[in-house]
């Protein structure tokens, strides 16, 4: 760790971190001490953590668990809610032990937290999605990824039934076989238009033309994703990948997926929330905070989730936004708060988030995983979510507070994406358009020079 000193309260050799021949490690002054003999960080004497929780009743079942794992230090851990885990905030209030933070906030002040103990590192292992966290952690592990949020495929078994298609999954990946393909759906959808078996049904999927954030699992259908390269200057629209993205944006436009009537894809507005209210699509994307769960009741639908159905033999893949814990800069109990993180992401510490939020933990699905998860709905989210993509942390090379990913929310492709999707311009002519488009946002960023050409 950058200023904390590691030892083993064992036997252990004089090193460079200053611990003596046969010492015991003290954890004070800001010195980490992990006993391997027990698979525990000492605790420092009069140590007390602020953690940041999202509500009262998590952080009430953190200090439960704590003190029930820990009895002679019962009472050291308390929690505050915070309802903006922003990195504006925690600058602004330093007053936190561990915070609770997004992947993509935490870069704003890296030099404000602590890296990890490496005992508390490999304590995540067993449970870890090792794909989510890897490159804010790249560097030094400073980053605990807890949590997902984002948008996910969803389909409703109940409106599939009525269509009399079938909910077989035989791979046991949490999507029928009929829907694995959108090749299939494109068959469901042109046998469906032809024979009308129900005025239920509006949209056979709500596209959602206004709304970037969920629209880019859509770019990813020729298995293309922005800033591969890793480079601010090559986002990669040009690359034969976005070209199949595009070519798969075009043949939507060959069905008529609005059932209802024929609307020109300009007055699209969003659908998502209203097709749960109305039971009217068999399929749609749906996010946390959408009250999925009460439209079930309203509606009688029941939505099961899974990874977006692939094209061209490549699985779509939507954003996802990555939230969890990194330990304060500010901490005067350093070891403490290692122990606390580990806690958080243990078999125990998994188990009181999904019993007592709504949010759906990071934990890796495997055929030994011994943390129940009783609701079948939150076992879908985990699996699916693995399949998602976060946001790339690249900055530009000539404004590094300015993060390259901006490009995709201030450039507006929508515009060509309707074009194309409506046919009235070309594949090829769609993916010029957009690569000048980004172009141009690279040159008024200062990040590339104009052309002389």
């Amino acid at each position: 760790m950058k200023i904390i000193k590691i030892c083993i309260s064992l036997l252990v050799l004089i090193s460079l971190s200053g611990c003596g021949l046969f010492s015991k490690c003290e954890p004070k002054d800001g010195v980490v001490c992990y006993d391997k003999s027990t698979d525990l960080f000492l605790i420092e004497e009069g140590a007390v953590l602020n953690i940041a929780v999202t509500s009262d009743v998590y952080g009430e079942a953190i200090v439960s668990l704590w003190d029930t794992t820990y009895p002679d230090y019962s009472g050291i851990v308390t929690y505050t809610v915070v309802d903006d885990p922003s990195a504006i905030y925690y600058h602004d209030n330093p007053g936190y032990d561990l915070i609770y933070i997004s992947e993509t906030e935490l870069p704003m002040i890296m030099d404000e937290v602590l890296e990890l103990d490496d005992n508390t590192v490999e304590s995540f292992d067993h449970y870890i999605v090792s794909s989510f966290g890897d490159v804010i952690n790249s560097s030094a592990y400073i980053f605990t990824p807890l949590t997902y949020d984002g948008f996910l495929f969803a389909y409703d078994e109940t409106i599939l039934n009525k269509m009399n298609i079938s909910l077989e999954d035989s791979d046991n990946d949490g999507l029928p076989d009929s829907i694995d393909t959108w090749e299939e759906i494109f068959q469901h959808l042109t046998a469906y238009n032809a024979n009308r078996l129900s005025t239920d049904v509006e949209f056979m999927f709500p596209f959602e033309f206004n709304e970037k954030y969920s629209f880019y699992s859509m770019l990813t259908a020729g298995d293309w994703q922005m800033f591969t390269s890793l480079v601010a200057s090559d986002p990669g629209f040009d690359s034969p990948e976005f070209q199949e993205s595009l070519l798969f944006i075009y043949d939507l436009g060959k069905y008529d997926w609005d059932m209802e009537t024929i609307i020109d894809s300009d007055e699209y507005t969003f659908k998502y929330e209203d097709v749960l209210a109305d039971q009217s699509s068999p399929m749609t994307m749906i996010a946390q905070w959408m009250y999925y769960r009460e439209y079930e009741t309203l509606t009688g639908s029941d939505y099961r989730f899974a990874h977006m159905p692939s094209f061209a033999g490549n699985i779509l893949t939507p954003l996802v936004s990555i939230n969890g814990y990194a330990i304060s800069a500010n901490t005067s109990y350093p070891s403490a708060a290692n122990q606390l993180m580990t806690m958080l992401r243990s078999k125990a510490g998994l188990e009181i988030l999904l019993n007592n939020t709504n949010l759906i933990p990071i934990i890796k699905i495997t055929d030994d995983l011994d943390i129940e998860i009783t609701d079948q709905n939150k076992y879908d989210m985990i699996k699916a979510y693995a399949y998602s993509v976060t946001e790339p942390l690249i900055a530009l090379s000539s404004d590094t507070t300015i993060r390259a990913w901006q490009m995709y929310y201030d450039c507006d492709w929508m515009s060509v994406i309707k074009q194309l999707y409506d046919h009235k311009i070309t594949v090829t002519q769609a993916q010029d358009q957009i690569s000048q488009m980004a172009d141009n946002w690279l040159i008024e960023k200062g990040e590339i020079e104009t052309s002389n050409e």
